[in-house]
């Protein structure tokens, strides 16, 4: 019989473990970090978007002035992450990540996404 002590895992087992942990939590992480603010700026510059692309329909231009009323009561720091989602999402034409297209501008627009932020 050997005394010899069982031999360990190297380190880097662990680590690489952890980090693929850590890399799977992080995009959820993330989806729920997203302010009421940011997604409130981010439906008003998508309507801007699909008002602008798609023929300016009234509903487009009637949920943004709905999202605007949301954005009065907020505090300055909000206003601002309004803002910036606002003109990512108008620029980059996505909301949320997906691309804006008719379809997708008139789904926004059916199911009332802006009541997601009272």
């Amino acid at each position: 019989m050997s005394n010899r002590c069982p031999r360990r895992l190297p380190l880097s087992i662990p680590l690489a473990c952890l980090s693929v942990v850590l890399s799977c939590a992080i995009p959820a992480a993330r989806a729920q970090s997203l302010s009421d603010a940011s997604r409130l700026g981010a439906f008003s510059g998508a309507m801007q978007y699909c008002a602008d692309s798609y023929s300016g329909d009234r509903d487009f231009k009637r949920a943004r002035s709905r999202a605007a009323a949301e954005v009065a009561g907020m505090s300055k720091e909000e206003r601002r992450k309004v803002v910036a989602a606002r003109d990512r999402a108008r620029d980059n034409g996505k909301f949320l990540g997906k691309r804006l297209d008719a379809d997708r501008c008139r789904d926004l627009v059916r199911a009332s996404e802006w009541k997601r932020y009272r």
